[in-house]
């Protein structure tokens, strides 16, 4: 199957709906793919790096995961490539793949208009708009949605 990185800017809001996400996508017969995951990034404080839980990217400064919208850490990870397939992220992550011509599925919050306008430019960019900072289980509809959808590929 298609090579698929999974990140979240989101770790406390939707670490767990990209977890189920991407345990669906590899019983499918998909690949998860890890980019960056031994390497630090000069930004930040110096500690930049990618933490996976599950197959699912966080960006992580020294011991504490870290929300944020911006593009910097996605853009580290497509320096060091491999390019994947296909991103599923929000914000930042989302966005530097896109820019980059990468095909995505981004969860779209109404604060990252960005997402809106890469869609309405045509660009290769599947918008998923929901709150992307809720409670993790009130997620679970959402994760049902994509097991069932690749479940019944």
């Amino acid at each position: 199957g298609a090579r698929l990185c999974i990140v979240t800017g989101h770790p406390t809001g939707l670490l767990e709906h990209h977890i189920h996400i991407a345990q669906a996508y590899e019983a499918a017969g998909g690949k998860v793919v890890r980019l960056a995951e031994d390497k630090r990034f000069s930004f930040g404080r110096g500690r930049a790096e990618v933490c996976y839980t599950a197959g699912v990217g966080c960006y992580a400064d020294g011991a504490s995961l870290v929300h944020t919208h911006a593009p910097d850490c996605m853009e580290a990870m497509l320096e060091v490539g491999p390019y994947p397939d296909l991103v599923f992220g929000d914000h930042g992550f989302a966005g530097a793949a896109i820019s980059r011509g990468i095909p995505a599925i981004a969860v779209m919050d109404i604060n990252d208009p960005a997402l809106a306008v890469a869609h309405a430019e045509n660009r290769d960019v599947t918008v998923v708009p929901m709150d992307d900072n809720r409670l993790p289980r009130l997620y679970k509809p959402s994760w049902e949605l994509f097991v069932h959808a690749l479940q019944s590929h």
